[in-house]
């Protein structure tokens, strides 16, 4: 025991392959599939699928996707953006007069942009996957028909999503039980069927993007979309396009740690182990200026993501100056020994995310990371489809001067981040932390976790967190640090408020620890979450 803090389950392993998620029949299809001679990402395309049936709150056909893939003999991931675009009938304009000139609303028509996640599902079975997409969709479509029995905390999350709509007209009848003259989630053990999510899929299946991007799922669509005040058609599906990108890194103690590019945030972790890099960060659990050191850092880092993170279509960032060893000196040298108030705007928390990691024996690994952004999106669902959709264009800047700023046909400011590292060339790490503007922070926390206390999966993911929401002077910490700890880091001058305020995520990991004759894999999955790491 560290500290009030003591593990929880034991890290799984295996040499044939893990899956590692936040629900565990996803975990279990995904293992399946490589069993039965798939590989981590046709394991990753399934128990995403399944993942869009079981966890609807966090992810969905309406949603969009990013992901890396690690693939046996080159030195860094390839990456894929699948996030969508503005509507292109939707102007700032427009906007701004539907807003009233504030912030874009998360609920309702304004926020929704173009779902990317299934184009992203297509792009990764044609380039890497070896099954047939029907044949991966299939436990999905199984799992939706016959129905599957809710697990204790998606539950919870399902249920608060739902009633926050309660009474709008837009929100769809697929996700909800009707109890007399009002509706609910269901109940942890309740067994749920979602035969409308089941129909999407095999459409899916036979038809990949081409069944869900145009036709009557497309038709659908827009059909909702006008019903309830909105702006995205059919064109805007049939337009979309996912986008394989270049992932941006940095060196932690010989680490090469990968994150995606603008327009996502993955830019916060890095800039903080750049500056996190020439301190010592192995005092443990319990040591408050290690604490101290990395919420400042994360106080800069993101107030450099919220003026440059935006689609890199309008804007290039400067990434190699935000990146470089000096830039962070001059950072770090801006951290005292006492809490300053975070620069830039305050941020609104929120987060309905799912992550997924799956690794098999070649070497070959997917990290893989889909949302609807808040829970159940936007709330503007289509009947009949198993779709809600997303609430990501909440995220555009209603400033026309911010590169981040709402224009047809633009991609918003994105929170969810998959993640890679990799020593000395090869695949180390194939990891991810779900919850918002908490993914980066957690990214760094369960590193350094690893890299600097020398953690091993899944004690890196049990470990307690801390959050900090930018603009606000509080901090987060979970229960498991002790009172001495909180005591110094208040010292410090962080004012430390009650942990239930704060989204502290839920992450997993799998590890690859490789000898001149072996390679054994290692899986572990945030005790957050109801998930788990299945392994072969």
């Amino acid at each position: 025991m560290v500290g009030g803090w003591f593990p929880g389950r034991s890290t799984v392993y295996s040499t044939r392959g893990i899956v590692a998620t936040s629900q565990p029949l996803a975990a279990r299809v995904g293992a399946q599939v490589i069993e039965h001679g798939g590989n981590a990402v046709d394991a990753a395309i399934a128990g995403c699928a399944v993942l869009c049936v079981t966890e609807p709150m966090s992810i969905g056909l309406g949603g969009d996707l990013f992901a890396m893939v690690s693939v046996p003999g080159e030195d860094r991931p390839r990456a894929l953006n699948a996030s969508g675009r503005c509507p292109r009938s939707l102007t700032l304009e427009k906007a701004r007069r539907a807003a009233k000139g504030k912030t874009i609303p998360a609920t309702g028509p304004l926020s929704i942009t173009v779902p990317g996640l299934v184009s992203g599902l297509d792009e990764l079975a044609r380039r890497y996957g070896t099954l047939p997409l029907q044949d991966l969709v299939k436990h999905a479509v199984r799992i939706a028909r016959d129905g599957f029995a809710v697990t204790p905390k998606i539950s919870r999350g399902w249920d608060l999503s739902v009633r926050k709509f309660s009474g709008k007209r837009f929100f769809g009848p697929d996700f909800v039980v009707r109890e007399s003259r009002s509706v609910r989630g269901p109940r942890s053990g309740e067994l749920f069927r979602n035969p409308s999510i089941g129909h999407t899929l095999e459409a899916i299946g036979r038809g990949g993007s081409e069944g869900f991007y145009r036709g009557e799922v497309a038709a659908k669509v827009e059909e909702a979309v006008a019903k309830a005040g909105g702006w995205l058609t059919a064109s805007d599906l049939a337009a979309h396009r996912s986008e394989w990108v270049e992932p941006i890194s940095v060196d932690y103690r010989g680490v090469d740690v990968f994150e995606m590019p603008p327009n996502d945030q993955g830019i916060v972790a890095l800039q903080m182990l750049r500056m996190l890099e020439s301190d010592r960060m192995d005092g443990g659990l319990e040591d408050a200026r290690r604490a101290h050191l990395m919420i400042e850092a994360k106080k800069l880092a993101f107030a450099d993501a919220l003026r440059h993170v935006a689609d890199p279509d309008g804007y290039r960032a400067p990434l190699a100056e935000l990146l470089s060893k000096g830039y962070a000196k001059k950072q770090r040298a801006r951290i005292g020994e006492k809490a300053r108030p975070p620069p830039g705007p305050r941020v609104t928390p929120g987060g309905g995310t799912a992550y997924l990691a799956s690794a098999d024996s070649s070497g070959l690994s997917c990290s893989l990371i889909g949302s609807l952004y808040y829970g159940f999106g936007s709330g503007v669902g289509v009947p009949g489809t198993g779709i809600v959709l997303q609430c990501r264009g909440a995220l555009f800047s209603l400033d026309r001067r911010h590169p981040n700023a709402l224009a047809p046909g633009k991609r918003p400011f994105h929170t969810i981040i998959p993640a890679m590292a990799y020593r000395k060339d090869d695949p180390w790490l194939c990891f991810g932390v779900m919850g918002g503007h908490h993914q980066p922070q957690g990214h760094v926390q369960v590193l350094s976790n690893t890299i600097d206390l020398g953690m091993d999966a899944q004690s890196a993911l049990d470990a307690p967190r801390w959050h900090h929401d930018q603009g606000r002077d509080e901090v987060g910490i979970e229960g498991g640090f002790s009172k001495e700890f909180a005591a110094a880091l208040s010292a410090r001058g962080h004012r430390l408020v009650p942990a239930s305020s704060f989204n502290f995520g839920g992450g997993q990991i799998v590890k690859f620890n490789r000898s001149r004759k072996s390679l054994v894999l290692e899986g572990g999955s945030d005790p957050r979450k109801d998930g788990c790491a299945v392994a072969l």
